[in-house]
């Protein structure tokens, strides 16, 4: 019988107030679990490709023509940066590189 708004929560049908309720996927990023979609906070260097800004790392989507030797690593002998072993298709965006003459 308690009236105080401020008490009902568990009766609040307004939609910003339940978060914790919310069953809906699209909205429940912070505590999903699966590893397959927490690429923006994986803190695991190995899987940060694509959002790696230094320099020395984009072999991948590096596009400049002007200074290919530079930005390029094709002579890296680190085993760990060596993604083109890599049999697995969706990993394989190292092969796709521009060919310079």
């Amino acid at each position: 019988m308690d009236t105080n708004p401020t008490h009902l929560m568990v009766m609040d049908t307004n939609p910003t107030h339940l978060m914790v309720m919310d069953t809906n996927p699209a909205h429940l990023m912070v505590m999903d679990t699966n590893p397959a979609h927490l690429m923006v906070m994986d803190t695991n260097p190995a899987h940060l490709m694509v959002m790696d800004t230094n320099p020395a790392h984009l072999m991948v989507m590096d596009t400049n023509p002007n200074t290919p030797d530079a930005h390029l690593m094709v002579m890296d002998t680190n085993p760990a940066h060596l993604m083109v072993m890599d049999t697995n298709p969706a990993h394989l965006m190292v092969m796709v590189l521009t060919q310079h003459t």
